[in-house]
């Protein structure tokens, strides 16, 4: 029988902004590459900040559809994984 995926928890959805500056500051696109690239200081702390709250949104979206609560171990939890 397949294991229901569970997410760690709402809170990775909540943080994308942090997400995506770490994936493209890993692959070397950095705040000042871009400055450089555009010829312009970058807006990357905006990015990061609505992609933070949009994550935010979307992390309370999903919470309300499912039911979900965030467990002790930091899991997501519904009722119908619980059983």
């Amino acid at each position: 029988m397949m294991t229901p995926y569970r997410p760690r928890s709402t809170d990775d959805v909540a943080n994308v902004g942090d997400h995506v500056a770490t994936i493209l500051s890993a692959v070397g696109i950095t705040k000042q590459r871009v400055s450089r690239l555009l010829g312009r200081p970058c807006k990357c702390k905006e990015r990061q900040r609505r992609l933070n709250e949009l994550g935010q949104q979307a992390a309370a979206a999903v919470r309300n559809l499912t039911g979900q609560e965030p467990a002790a171990d930091g899991t997501a939890e519904t009722e119908e994984l619980k059983r």
